[in-house]
């Protein structure tokens, strides 16, 4: 045995692999991916970063200085493909989704021993190698390891494990974590994240309770901050004149009564904000393509009122841009929060389900800023708004608290990464 894992260690490549939300056109997806392999590649020069990705060519136009693979999601769960075990919207498929994981784990023990796989294809045989010769799985910030995000947490555990079977470390960085879907989620979770090497949150509270929860705590588990929040910006103004920046949504909404219901709601906070500010233009910002859907139900639904949609669909470096130069920024979506924070645009909230109060709360109370945050599900909201629209309209506190809570996330990096040097085998490491 302790032959064996000497020759499985000579056999490490200066690698790491990250793995994440990313490569589906989120803006704030893709804005945490840039700068978690910016600093990857500043922080360890003589190590090869490549980014595992469900669309290799989309990555590739957005970060073109570093190599993509496909994600484990493609590779070993055929997601989007036939035999698709990725979904988990059916028994079948979860059953599927389990076999595989199984298979794939009693082959981690083989290729641990350099033994011969047993019945994997040439892709999930290629993975399992390349994963055991990197020298670090990092996952990138984001909400995904969530039961919200059945799929992307079950995935994520697994990958876990596998990287635990193979002898590689494992660092996470600004997550949201927790929504547990009952105990078996949990214990499911236990056994993911029991022997990760490091975990930042991008949160004060609530995803550190929901470690605590499934019996994960130490001083490897770190309050860092949402990866976005030193992404880069465009240079040149996008929008010109004084405007209300807002950006709403339907994901995770069930019916047409909900949907009208959350679009109503922010006609108000629009209506009320408009009368506060005397700014009668409005920029909804899109950070994906499916929220283009919710403008145009928005124009269905007030024919009468103007709104213009912003043309930079999903692309983080404009739409950062567009926030920077806003007077004011209402959104439901988190990473607008971090873009807004990042620049001190004030912002107000406009969560509406758990997932959302969970994320957006978190990054507004690690600002000293969650007095403009609003639960669109409570029945007193439009109370809640005005009060936090009162707030965020203190231009000067808003700026102050905003500057001085980035100077400290800035120092919760540095340690973050110090503790990621840590996991690296010295032994030939350029560090």
């Amino acid at each position: 045995m302790a032959g064996n894992r000497k020759e499985r260690n000579g056999l490490r490549t200066k690698t790491i692999l990250v793995v994440g939300g990313h490569g589906y056109g989120n803006a704030g997806d893709e804005a945490q991916c840039a700068v978690t392999l910016r600093l990857l590649a500043e922080r360890y020069p003589g190590y090869q970063i490549r980014d595992l990705t469900p669309n290799p060519d989309f990555s590739f136009g957005e970060h073109p200085r570093f190599a993509h693979d496909y994600a484990p999601r493609v590779l070993l769960y055929n997601h989007t493909r036939r035999h698709d075990w990725y979904k988990l919207n059916s028994r079948t498929r979860k059953l599927g989704f389990l076999a595989v994981s199984a298979l794939l784990l009693l082959n981690a023990h083989l290729v641990k021993r350099n033994m011969k796989t047993w019945f994997l294809n040439a892709r999930r045989a290629s993975f399992l190698q390349q994963l055991s010769q990197c020298s670090l799985l990092y996952f990138s910030g984001g909400g995904y390891l969530t039961g919200a995000t059945r799929s992307r947490l079950w995935e994520g555990m697994v990958l876990c494990r596998l990287a635990k079977t193979l002898g590689v470390p494992v660092a996470m960085s600004g997550q949201t974590i927790g929504v547990w879907n009952g105990p078996l989620e949990r214990k499911f979770a236990h056994w993911g994240f029991k022997d990760i090497g490091v975990i930042g949150l991008r949160d004060d509270e609530d995803s550190l309770k929901a470690l605590a929860e499934i019996g994960i705590s130490g001083d490897h588990v770190l309050l860092t901050h949402d990866d976005a929040l030193f992404c880069e910006k465009a240079a040149r103004r996008q929008v010109n004149g004084r405007y209300i920046a807002v950006n709403f949504h339907f994901w995770g909404m069930k019916d047409r009564s909900e949907k009208a219901s959350a679009l109503e709601s922010v006609h108000l906070a629009l209506e009320k904000t408009r009368k506060a500010t005397r700014i009668e233009k409005v920029v909804f910002l899109a950070m994906h393509k499916s929220d283009l859907k919710s403008a145009a139900e928005y124009r269905l639904l007030f024919p009468g009122e103007v709104i213009d949609v912003f043309p930079a669909v999903g692309r983080f470096r404009e739409i950062r841009r567009a926030i920077a130069d806003a007077e004011i920024l209402l959104t439901m979506k988190h990473h607008p929060i971090i873009f807004a924070v990042g620049e001190g645009t004030p912002v107000v909230s406009l969560a509406y389900s758990p997932y959302y109060v969970h994320k957006n709360f978190g990054a507004m109370q690690q600002y000293g800023v969650e007095s403009c945050s609003t639960n669109l599900s409570s029945p007193d909201w439009p109370a809640q708004f005005d009060a936090a629209l009162s707030k965020a309209l203190d231009r000067d506190w808003f700026a102050a608290e905003t500057m001085v809570r980035r100077k400290l996330l800035k120092d919760r990096e540095n340690t973050f990464v110090k503790r990621v040097d840590a996991l690296f085998d010295r032994k030939g490491s350029t560090l």
